[in-house]
């Protein structure tokens, strides 16, 4: 019995194409896409918000495992001149 068919099973990885914080405009999907910097072994809860009309921010936890000491917040921004995420800042450790 064959498999299921998948759309994946035709994906391209463009991994190696893509800088860390570099914006992204796909033809399939409306919007844009950026990778940005793993900061721990865990990485979750992304908030996107602006903080001005010009400049978009990006805060999730980071660190060695929810609910431990290792754990932080880091922030991330996209400006509109930029092209690109700037290099995330831990922002909190607590």
């Amino acid at each position: 019995m064959a498999p299921p068919f998948s759309l994946f099973d035709q994906a391209e990885d463009r991994f190696e194409d893509l800088a860390w914080g570099q914006v992204l405009v796909t033809p399939f999907e409306l919007g844009a896409w950026a990778l940005l910097e793993s900061m721990g072994d865990q990485n979750h809860v992304p908030q996107l918000c602006w903080i001005r009309p010009d400049l978009l921010g990006c805060v999730w936890m980071a660190g060695s495992g929810e609910g431990t000491a290792g754990m932080s917040v880091f922030l991330s921004l996209l400006g509109a001149e930029g092209g690109g995420w700037s290099e995330p800042q831990r922002i909190s450790r607590d």
